[in-house]
């Protein structure tokens, strides 16, 4: 009984197994996700052939580091990449991508974050190896 009190009371104090070991191997664990904005602020001003970029920027775009990318691709469900894969496909038929770089030329990303989003979507869809730009003939 002694000893289960003082494994208990050590455990209270922090000197048990729950308590960090600095002299232990630090596990990579993946950073939490970017929260989502929920305000589209300047992607509301798309032109409306555009408009279908907002979600997926607001979703996807918050993903704006080489690392959170990759961790993001890497545990991406297949929905996910499916949805990424249809945007890049829209932009890609429709030859959007000059009229996005057009937008954010009008409204940079250093002055607004959800043109900082739609800048990273494209990033996000590269690293994704998605083609959304059209073939060259």
């Amino acid at each position: 009984m002694r000893l289960i009190t003082a494994i208990c009371l050590l455990t209270l104090i922090g000197c048990g197994e729950s308590s960090p070991n600095p002299n232990a191997l630090m596990i990579n664990t993946p950073e939490p996700e970017p929260p989502r904005l929920t305000d589209p602020g300047a992607l509301s001003e798309l032109p409306d052939e555009l408009a279908y970029l907002t979600e997926p920027a607001l979703e996807y775009g918050r993903f704006q580091f080489d690392d959170t990318i990759f961790d993001f691709l890497e545990s991406a469900t297949p929905q996910q990449m499916e949805e990424l894969a249809a945007v890049a496909e829209r932009v890609r038929i429709n030859d959007h991508y000059p009229d996005v770089n057009r937008f954010l030329d009008k409204h940079p990303i250093t002055d607004h974050e959800q043109t900082a989003c739609l800048y990273f979507l494209f990033l996000v869809l590269d690293y994704a190896d998605l083609s959304f730009e059209p073939p060259i003939e």
